[in-house]
């Protein structure tokens, strides 16, 4: 049998057990529910208003999962569009295999200048060919090194550009170029780093020549190698860059009522040196 002892043991832990518990519900549990009803209150509120508000808004009793779930949809194929337009914006303005390798090394400001006179005594010559005046503003305002360009490689594609432009010209067999500057070049970034992305240079050309010759020097303009035959025009074979019209004036500048003058604006685009946009 169970002694006595045993049994008034056993009943004073039960007692210390239950007044453990009590003591605990009233020191922790309670507190920490009460305290917790609390930090719940300002949510229930909000629940309360949102839920009177789906019940009193004509609107939002209208709106239905299948119409958000087509709006979702509609949203994701505009990106993807839009994701398809940028591929094929930057495919547009990519530049050639000879100037994208040189925008990837590391500038030589001797090759530059050489490049630069090659290329300007090509224009020179083309230029006595097709009896196409030049005047000496033209080679003045020819691109030269210039150190608030930046990074330097840039140079390579400012320079094609001025180069593919007046070839156009000559091509086109305008009679006279009177005119050349190179405005200063846009920057534009994107992300909260603002790191340019793309470069667009600008260059003003004012030149005279028939109507025939100017239409089609502004049409050559944004055409690639590819584009000439379904513009129905005869391809340039100097000419691989799309260039873009920012600004066009014509003007009466001769007593020849076949001669009209053109003041122009032509821009070209290139992806920042290395930042991978340029492939």
């Amino acid at each position: 049998m169970i002694s006595e002892r045993k049994i008034r043991r056993v009943q004073w832990v039960t007692v210390a057990l239950a007044a453990g518990l009590v003591l605990l519900y009233w020191v922790g549990y309670r507190p920490a529910s009460v305290r917790a009803r609390e930090l719940d209150r300002p949510v229930a509120e909000a629940w309360k208003q949102l839920v009177a508000a789906v019940q009193t808004n004509v609107h939002a009793r209208s709106v239905q999962a299948a119409l958000l779930e087509d709006a979702v949809r509609r949203m994701q194929q505009a990106a993807r569009w839009l994701e398809e337009a940028g591929k094929a914006a930057s495919a547009r303005v990519a530049w050639d295999e000879g100037t994208e390798q040189r925008l990837r090394q590391e500038f030589q400001l001797l090759e530059f200048d050489r490049q630069r006179f090659l290329t300007m005594a090509e224009l020179r010559s083309r230029a006595a060919a097709a009896k196409v005046i030049v005047a000496e503003a033209v080679w003045q305002g020819y691109p030269d090194y210039d150190p608030q360009l930046q990074p330097p490689a840039l140079h390579w594609a400012l320079l094609a550009t001025v180069q593919q432009v007046l070839d156009t010209a000559l091509a086109c067999e305008v009679r006279a170029l009177s005119n050349l500057t190179v405005l200063p070049t846009l920057s534009y970034g994107a992300g909260e780093s603002g790191e340019p992305v793309y470069h667009q240079f600008r260059l003003r050309l004012e030149m005279i020549g028939t109507a025939p010759a100017l239409e089609r020097f502004l049409r050559s303009l944004p055409l690639r190698p590819g584009d000439w035959e379904g513009a129905g025009l005869p391809a340039i074979s100097s000419k691989t860059q799309a260039f873009f019209v920012d600004r066009v004036l014509l003007k009466n500048v001769s007593a020849n009522p076949d001669l009209t003058g053109l003041d122009v604006v032509v821009s070209a685009f290139c992806a920042q040196p290395g930042s991978g946009s340029e492939r």
